[in-house]
């Protein structure tokens, strides 16, 4: 349920306007995000995008995690990251002994999955105010 929230609320997000407030997404500015949006895309950068590129758009020795991530359930999500994972290009060794990442998951599935729909686009992100 709280997932739906959040791809929801970046889907409204992604090039719409707040009540008359302006945009929330626009090319020449970071999107403003909800906050556990923001979490998972800090927790990415911080840790993830080292190997699969800023905002996983992939590298040499790492998948682009749009179309991983779009055949992939919650589930599968949060045991890749527990255990590990093994694909074509390689491995990914488990990431549950890193507390950064362990306690962020649903934060980075949020994130990734919003990538990985088109809701969000690359790039740099702001926390929107809920005030």
């Amino acid at each position: 349920m709280a997932l739906a929230a959040v791809v929801l609320g970046v889907a409204t997000a992604w090039g719409q306007s707040r009540g008359g407030d302006g945009p929330w997404c626009s090319r020449d500015a970071a999107c403003q995000v909800d906050t556990a949006t923001f979490v998972g895309w800090r927790v990415f950068e911080t840790h993830c995008a080292g190997c699969h590129g800023q905002s996983g758009v992939g590298s040499r020795f790492a998948p682009e995690l749009g179309s991983r991530m779009r055949g992939m359930t919650q589930r599968e999500f949060s045991v890749a990251l527990r255990e590990g994972y093994r694909g074509l290009q390689g491995r990914m060794t488990p990431r549950a002994d890193n507390r950064d990442v362990a306690r962020y998951v649903d934060e980075l599935w949020s994130y990734l999955r919003a990538r990985a729909s088109g809701d969000l686009g690359p790039g740099p992100l702001e926390r929107f105010s809920e005030n």
